[in-house]
């Protein structure tokens, strides 16, 4: 059975609530995140990058197979900090987006969605060298489709924002604990990218 596309996901009402919650949310993320970063003394800069895993999913325009991530974080003291992220998913496979619209004759490009997250830490020490760590924040995401069929040429422009949340375990390699190997996993929580990635990141401390 072809995938089908969901068109049903936003009923205005639900936007209309969503979106005063959304703008809300985001005040008071950016106030903690301002009392924070004010507070902090002697932050601790880092570097990282990696891959992510997403599966499939073409209301999305993301397809299965791997992402890649870059970002700058700061770490205010043991436990919290602060990180910015850039996430470029894998794109949709144009012939699956195809059999989702039930188009015989097509052309299609797709860029697959990208995040710019930041992003709230908390580490969690896990004996001498590892720790859990808990991320929470917002992401902006955007992505583009071009669909021709029969000379008709529609072009898919999607964009908003998203809470997210993430989980992962941190180690060190080496004693002077200046790189890192991060594994977690990324929930985004929007409907249009509504999607779980497996993480995979190294991280260099300055």
């Amino acid at each position: 059975m072809p995938h089908t596309v969901d068109k049903t996901r936003h009923p205005v009402g639900y936007l209309t609530v969503k979106g005063g919650c959304m703008k809300s949310l985001i005040s008071l993320f950016c106030a903690v995140l301002f009392v924070m970063s004010a507070s902090a003394q002697d932050s601790k800069w880092y570097f990282l990058g990696g891959i992510s895993l997403y599966d499939e999913d073409l209301d999305a325009l993301v397809g299965s197979g791997i992402g890649t991530r870059i970002g700058l974080g700061a770490q205010f003291n043991e436990m919290y900090g602060i990180e910015t992220i850039f996430d470029n998913a894998k794109p949709a496979d144009p012939s699956d987006v195809a059999n989702a619209l039930e188009l015989s004759s097509y052309e299609i490009e797709t860029t697959g969605h990208r995040y710019l997250s930041t992003l709230l830490t908390a580490s969690f020490a896990a004996g001498e060298k590892g720790a859990f760590v808990g991320k929470v924040g917002f992401a902006r995401y955007w992505a583009e489709a071009e669909i021709e069929t029969q000379g008709v040429s529609v072009k898919v422009d999607e964009s908003g924002t998203s809470a997210v949340a993430a989980l992962g375990y941190a180690f060190s390699l080496g004693e002077d604990g200046k790189n890192q190997i991060e594994l977690g996993v990324t929930q985004y929580f929007e409907e249009d990218v509504k999607s779980l990635s497996t993480n995979l990141a190294w991280k260099y401390n300055f």
